[in-house]
């Protein structure tokens, strides 16, 4: 198991074994999550635009960028979300007209 992991194991371990849990926290985790779960794109909704196959792939991509964009709250993944940063800043053109192929590709 890696470092990163190894680290977010020890984090959702502990907090599934909490003795005291907030309840304020908990709903708005819920309420967080109920909103992130709406954001993304389902394969039936992109079924009349896409190949099926594609919106499965554009379904797919856009829950990992969700699942993403929460797990970089976590400070046990702030040494990956660096390296993320500093690779989509070399990788991504920095002129004005940003080419949806390099912008859809880099995520992939």
């Amino acid at each position: 198991m890696g470092r990163i992991s190894a680290k977010l194991r020890k984090l959702f371990y502990e907090i599934k074994n909490q003795k005291i849990i907030d309840i304020q926290a908990l709903h708005q985790a819920q309420k967080k999550s109920e909103e992130d779960i709406k954001s993304i794109n389902r394969p039936e909704n992109l079924e009349h635009d896409y190949h099926p196959f594609h919106a499965v792939s554009i379904s797919t991509q856009n829950l990992v960028s969700v699942l993403a964009e929460n797990l970089t709250s976590f400070d046990e993944l702030d040494e990956l979300s660096k390296k993320y940063q500093k690779s989509e800043d070399t990788y991504m053109p920095g002129y004005p007209h940003m080419s949806p192929v390099t912008q859809s590709l880099f995520t992939f």
